[in-house]
């Protein structure tokens, strides 16, 4: 966790502790119940205790994260210097009032003792621990959680992501292989434009991120499908139909890549003239993409199976609604629908 969060919350845990403490003082002060010596003394001695604990604590803190400490273990060894310098605090004034007792600072009402500095240094030290805790420690351990759980997010995209190439790799590597090696003393120049569609999609799949935008998105299943149509010229037909104006907005990586997968080896190609049909559109303040194909009538969802399941934990994983994702039967089509937000690239590589 960075440090800056907590030396900012030990400036405004400064500003709000010298202000609760410093308030009922003047409220006295002002209906003449404590002497104007006393309460400035008071005014200078908590801004000087809550200085030196912050600043000590701060340092304390950052010393012992440098040593690879849990958050909870700095925290707690920040929070010790505050015992000793609030009783150190208070045994200084009563030995000063001892030297000089025109000047004496404590309160006439209080015992004029050194055990009584001692114990009111260390009574007075639990409300300072509870303070600090509160408007240092507590701040900066939410503040530490919510970014441990954004890395783990971000992690568990990208094993998704790694998942995704995973499926994708095996069987359609594979089927991709065989059909040149059927293609090479057939048709040389086909297998070598197979070679070559295969070689660009690897090697944009192996440099995504997590997020790329719907033009990548969409570049990359151009390949991808040219690779079936390549292997299967007489029996695939392809339609695009894109908005353009949706193409700069995020996409999760190869979120579409299942769908279309689907759609062409359960769907277009069982069909006697397969056709595909993949869009990009926006619809409100969403960007809608679908896959649709005339293959035949949607079934049980096939043993083993990790297409859909691949987009469903990709698209929960964004927080998306279960509405996000459909795929449903629509006439003679089976269309599988993706909803996203319409969140600019930019936005997300600046995060």
């Amino acid at each position: 966790m960075k440090l800056l969060p907590v030396r900012r919350m030990a400036r405004l845990g400064f500003a709000l502790g010298f202000l609760s403490l410093n308030v009922p003082m003047a409220v006295r002060y002002a209906f003449g119940l404590i002497p104007g010596q006393y309460f400035v003394s008071t005014l200078v001695s908590i801004a000087f205790e809550l200085a030196v604990c912050m600043v000590v604590s701060v340092w304390v803190f950052e010393a012992a994260e440098r040593r690879g400490l849990s958050f909870r273990v700095a925290g707690a060894l920040a929070l010790l210097p505050a015992v000793p310098i609030l009783v150190l605090d208070y045994v200084a004034l009563w030995a000063f009032a001892q030297v000089v007792p025109q000047w004496a600072v404590l309160d006439p009402t209080e015992p004029n003792t050194l055990a009584f500095q001692v114990a009111a240094g260390l009574g007075d030290s639990m409300p300072l621990l509870v303070l600090l805790v509160g408007l240092l420690f507590v701040p900066a351990a939410v503040q530490a959680s919510l970014a441990r759980e954004r890395e783990l997010e971000l992690v568990r995209r990208e094993a998704d992501l790694l998942r995704l190439r995973s499926h994708l790799e095996p069987h359609f590597v594979l089927n991709t292989l065989n059909a040149v090696a059927g293609l090479t003393s057939e048709d040389p120049p086909r297998a070598q434009e197979l070679l070559a569609l295969l070689g660009d999609l690897f090697r944009d799949a192996a440099s995504f991120s997590a997020y790329h935008s719907v033009d990548d998105e969409l570049r990359w299943l151009s390949r991808y499908v040219a690779v079936h149509q390549s292997r299967h010229p007489d029996a695939l037909s392809v339609e695009w139909r894109v908005d353009d104006a949706v193409r700069p907005f995020r996409c999760p990586a190869l979120v579409m890549q299942p769908l279309v997968e689907n759609a062409i080896m359960h769907g277009a190609l069982r069909a006697a003239a397969g056709r595909l049909v993949v869009s990009a559109a926006r619809e409100g303040a969403s960007v809608v993409l679908e896959v649709r194909d005339n293959g035949p009538s949607l079934g049980a969802r096939r043993p083993g199976g990790k297409g859909v399941a691949i987009v469903e934990r990709r698209l929960a994983l964004e927080g998306a609604a279960p509405s996000a994702f459909s795929l449903q039967r629509v006439g003679d089509e089976t269309v599988a629908r993706v909803v996203l937000p319409m969140v600019p690239l930019e936005v997300t590589r600046a995060a």
